[in-house]
């Protein structure tokens, strides 16, 4: 009878140590998989970006003409504040979808509100402005000091928001671009 509650001990603690591996190392390969997001152009549709590192593709503006007018569509992710606080928005290796070579310019805008209409004065380096002015590293050009509408290679704005507050991502360029989103609460 020994014999078999020893054997029994072994089997459980083999299956725990086994459970225990198996369910400690799931979240560690989901922080480390590559998030990767669309940009819609329907912000009710947008894609939800989180903290951390998101490689973002961002469709480029759509304009045509409706009973004689010119309209344009913008596309849009978006991010929900976990919590209320500072947050960081780091946008960088801004470039035009499978040709990192060639010049792109293009703007970021961040919005609130149900319909958002509500643009957010984001905190650069440069100020505070409306909009996140971009370039990939082939447009870089800049000479002197950096301004809010200078277009750079790498931007960083902060932002205060409330718990659960919504921030629209609006992309502003001519060519599909991928660029990776750095998030983080300050």
């Amino acid at each position: 009878m020994e014999r078999t509650k020893v054997k029994k001990l072994i089997c459980f603690g083999l299956i725990m140590a086994l459970l225990l591996t198996t369910f400690t190392s799931v979240p560690s390969m989901e922080t480390n998989a590559a998030k990767k997001v669309t940009s819609n152009y329907s912000y009710s549709k947008a894609p939800t970006v989180k903290t951390g590192t998101t490689t973002v593709t961002a469709k480029p503006i759509v304009t045509y003409k409706k009973n004689g007018d010119y309209y344009s569509k913008y596309s849009w992710v978006k991010f929900k504040a976990p919590k209320t606080g500072t947050y960081q928005f780091t946008i960088s290796n801004y470039a035009v979808k499978g040709n990192k070579k060639q010049s792109v310019f293009g703007s970021i805008l961040l919005m609130t509100g149900k319909t958002p209409k509500t643009l957010l004065n984001v905190k650069t380096k440069g100020g505070k402005y409306y909009a996140l002015y971009m370039c990939s590293a082939a447009a870089e050009n800049v000479s002197g000091q950096v301004k809010t509408t200078t277009f750079i290679k790498k931007r960083t704005g902060t932002v205060k928001l409330k718990k659960g507050q919504i921030v629209y991502l609006e992309f502003v360029n001519r060519e599909t671009v991928n660029f990776k989103l750095n998030i983080k609460r300050k």
